[in-house]
């Protein structure tokens, strides 16, 4: 994955009205990273002309001037990460010359109890992130520059620091960056006419008035530098050339990255669907395949189920040509064939006659009643048998165990028990008769 490196001027260079005597537009460094850390392209242009890089990086990750970026130190409670962003406007309140509301406030990793804190103006972001939005920029990342200095290059307990000095119109314009530690970080804007090392590095010595410093000018700035610290005799303050490899690595470990205080509508970047495109693409096609295999199938089944039932209605009115009404043609020939059978005298499983001839060949089987008295009566009607006991059931053995070995013999003689008894009275009906 390429990443696109930018490090943006002051916010006073980049406004609306800032050009210089060509009207030409600042021009920013740059650096395009491939996924293994190699740099393919640097150099200086203006963010307009960038416009082809951001288009085809899969990642922006812009450094925020430091004189752009309030950084603050502070200990924050233990608080989840959605109350804490509810909770820092007030917290910084008293630390800021402006309103809080009007401000992307982001922080780092909790250390020892304290957070680094990133605060910038939320319309300054906003109008740098719409502007690479709307030149295609797939993701976005917005790091305060004196967080992305080098720690792992100073001495011990020396500080970093940054010069990047741009002539602007008839000014000079010097951005000083100051790292101090892990989580601390200052930059400032120095505006210089005649001595711009000197004003810089006084400037410096304001901001870290002791200990050592470790400062990263451009290259073709350190013989100026090196001439101004042999004359003020300053033997704690070591210069380094410049160059892409160390903001690289400070701004791939730093962890205040302002996108994320922005709100919803604000941080919004349009999903990049490029690297999607097949698998979305295969993925369409088997929901097609599969939502036309089963549309297809459905409309197979209901096709036969149609021929079916409109077989099966053909042949009822083919069979019985005298029926108008027909409700379910299945049901309605059973109950032709039941009464063709009862009118040319053949015995139904479900007459009288034949219950009650299944009925003593179960109750006989089970060797409950020796002497022909435990039934009390018989009544037929609605094509069932009710069987009322006599009151000496109990004493002919009819407890739980008879009753239970009374309804396996029923059962063996295809007989089912409809209803649980009541008051001594059976209901007995043939087994596959219509209730």
């Amino acid at each position: 994955m390429t990443t696109l490196f930018i490090r943006l001027v002051p916010r006073a260079l980049l406004s609306s009205d800032a050009g210089d005597a060509d009207g030409a537009a600042p021009a920013c460094a740059f650096a395009v990273v491939s996924d293994k850390g190699h740099i393919e392209q640097e150099g200086y242009q203006s963010l307009l002309e960038l416009k082809p890089q951001v288009a085809q990086t899969q990642r922006v990750v812009l450094l925020l001037a430091a004189s752009d970026v309030t950084t603050l130190h502070m200990a924050v409670p233990p608080l989840p990460a959605a109350k804490l962003k509810a909770a820092l406007p007030n917290l910084i309140e008293d630390q800021l010359i402006v309103d809080p509301a009007s401000c992307v406030i982001a922080t780092g990793a909790r250390i020892d109890g304290m957070r680094a804190i990133a605060v910038v103006q939320r319309d300054w972001l906003e109008h740098i992130t719409n502007g690479l939005l709307a030149m295609g920029a797939k993701n976005i990342k917005a790091l305060p520059s004196q967080l992305c200095l080098p720690l792992e290059s100073s001495l011990d307990g020396a500080a970093t620091a940054a010069i990047v000095q741009r002539r602007w119109q008839q000014e000079i314009q010097q951005d000083v960056s100051v790292r101090l530690s892990k989580q601390v970080g200052i930059g400032v804007s120095v505006t210089s006419h005649d001595q711009p090392q000197k004003e810089a590095l006084t400037m410096l010595r304001i901001l870290v008035p002791g200990g050592a410093i470790n400062l990263y000018v451009a290259a073709e700035e350190l013989a100026a530098y090196q001439d101004v610290i042999a004359a003020e005799d300053v033997a704690d303050i070591r210069l380094h050339a410049d160059d892409w490899s160390h903001w690289i690595v400070g701004a791939q470990a730093c962890d205040v990255n302002l996108m994320t205080g922005m709100n919803a509508a604000a941080s919004e970047q349009p999903m990049n669907w490029g690297p999607w495109r097949w698998s979305l693409a295969l993925a369409t096609l088997v929901l097609l395949v599969n939502v036309v295999a089963l549309n297809s199938d459905w409309w197979r089944m209901r096709s036969e189920a149609a021929q079916l039932k409109s077989g099966m209605l053909k042949d009822y009115r083919k069979a019985y040509p005298q029926d108008t009404v027909i409700v379910d043609p299945i049901a309605q020939a059973h109950q032709k064939i039941a009464l063709s059978q009862q009118a040319s005298g053949a015995a139904m499983p479900d007459d009288f006659i034949a219950l009650a001839a299944q009925f003593n060949t179960a109750l006989n089987s089970t060797g409950l009643n020796p002497q022909r008295n435990l039934v009390s009566s018989l009544e037929y009607r609605d094509r069932s048998l009710f069987v009322r006991f006599s009151n000496a059931a109990q004493s002919a053995g009819l407890d739980a165990g008879g009753v239970e070995k009374l309804k396996i013999a029923l059962t063996g003689n295809q007989l089912l028990l409809s209803q649980p008894p009541t008051d001594g009275v059976w209901q007995i009906k043939a087994a596959g008769a219509n209730k």
